[in-house]
């Protein structure tokens, strides 16, 4: 590759990812074409290396697509994007080489996980090529309340950052349901405060705990909760203890993540796993029976459910929450 391809290579190639959303999809199925705009976190590769960047969505009134893209050092836009049969086209600005750049995409979209192949073409000549990859993050939009369809006054989201203010508000959850992911997200909690991410919840039930288990959320030093190794924060909530774990301080924010596959479960604490375990084996059904979920029906046995976050009485924020479905 020369020089002057490796160039397009940095200067566009991190744009790709949004091409991956494609417009004949929102043509087909108009009722969801929302669920493409939003703030994406993006990856691209190539034999160049990999590129991240972040990614800011909107659909016009015309169910076509505009969007911006912000990398470390520059924020670029899309033009002219169209479809032709399986690839997405667009064009970009190439300010320092004074051209166009043509980009054709070929990708799979499920709404919140974007990923497949681009080419990149300059006056008809094909300069670079690689996968991309991208990850949406939830707005408050793919959330519902949990005992109403409606969200609590209590959570608002600004600038990409879910807060709660402690007022009687209920649960939030996902409107869409998951089976086997991968939850990422940044949390940060008030002094002495308590909240928790519960996963494969069940709507209908008193409480989102009688179906869900919970990634706790807690500040472990002035808690009460604290005092309970199977409470603290990055717990399994009252059944797992987490191990080998490092916590910020509150006010600070820490990075989580959440990997159910089957009956297998994660967590992730800052970068370290911190518990494991595994739904319905003899481990977990002893450690249930000793709890006070023992009886509880439901609990850990749903296939697949809605992500809770818990009002719990507390401030809490949430930043850069996004799922990636897994087979």
């Amino acid at each position: 590759m020369t020089n002057k391809n490796k160039y397009f290579l940095y200067s566009f190639g991190f744009v790709l990812l949004l091409a991956a959303i494609h417009p004949s999809l929102a043509q087909a199925q108009p009722t969801q074409s929302k669920t493409f705009a939003g703030v994406w976190n993006a990856t691209a590769n190539s034999d160049q290396g990999e590129g991240k960047s972040t990614w800011t969505i909107k659909q016009t009134a015309d169910l076509n697509y505009s969007g911006k893209y912000t990398s470390t050092n520059s924020e670029r836009e899309m033009t002219n994007i169209r479809t032709e049969g399986d690839s997405l086209n667009f064009e970009m600005d190439v300010e320092a080489q004074g051209q166009s750049v043509l980009v054709k995409v070929e990708s799979v979209v499920d709404g919140q996980h974007l990923k497949g192949n681009w080419k990149a073409f300059v006056d008809g000549n094909e300069v670079a090529t690689g996968s991309l990859v991208a990850i949406k993050q939830l707005s408050l939009s793919d959330f519902r309340g949990y005992t109403s369809d409606k969200v609590g006054s209590g959570w608002s989201m600004t600038d990409g950052t879910l807060h709660f203010d402690g007022t009687k508000s209920g649960d939030i959850t996902t409107k869409n349901e998951f089976a086997n992911f991968i939850l990422e997200f940044d949390w940060k909690i008030s002094e002495a405060g308590n909240s928790g991410v519960m996963y494969r919840v069940s709507l209908g039930d008193k409480k989102p705990y009688k179906s869900g288990p919970e990634y706790q959320v807690l500040d472990d030093d002035k808690h009460k909760d604290g005092k309970l190794e199977s409470h603290r924060a990055g717990a399994l909530y009252a059944l797992y203890i987490p191990k080998n774990k490092t916590l910020k301080p509150v006010g600070q924010w820490n990075s989580s993540k959440i990997v159910l596959k089957g009956g297998s479960v994660e967590h992730w604490l800052n970068g370290k796993k911190v518990v494991e375990a595994e739904l319905g084996s003899a481990d977990w059904n002893q450690k249930v029976g000793a709890s006070k979920f023992n009886g509880w029906e439901k609990f850990g046995k749903n296939k697949k459910g809605h992500i809770c976050f818990q009002d719990h009485g507390d401030p809490v924020w949430y930043r850069n929450i996004r799922i990636r479905t897994i087979d």
